[in-house]
């Protein structure tokens, strides 16, 4: 699935796509709300929640959407390394 393919389909798709096939990268949390970082088939989706209800879901190529050129340590069962961009 491409990222314009993505960006069409329903908030409980989104969810599901997430839930089922996305790597979860890191969380922070902006002011009042918590936004999750996840990688999906190429592209990165940040996950906007307050008071546990998702906000938004905003999928992007690349940019600043998060930290700034910084390399972050995945926690996962892989060990790898991503870039954050």
């Amino acid at each position: 699935m491409k990222i314009h393919e993505y960006a069409r389909l329903n908030p409980k798709e989104k969810e599901e796509m997430i839930k089922n096939y996305a790597l979860f990268l890191e969380n922070y949390r902006d002011k009042e709300s918590i936004v999750c970082v996840y990688y999906l088939n190429g592209f990165f989706v940040e996950v906007v929640t307050i008071n546990n209800r998702i906000i938004d879901i905003l999928p992007y190529k690349r940019g600043y959407s998060t930290i700034k050129n910084s390399i972050c340590p995945l926690q996962n069962k892989n060990g790898g390394y991503c870039i954050a961009a």
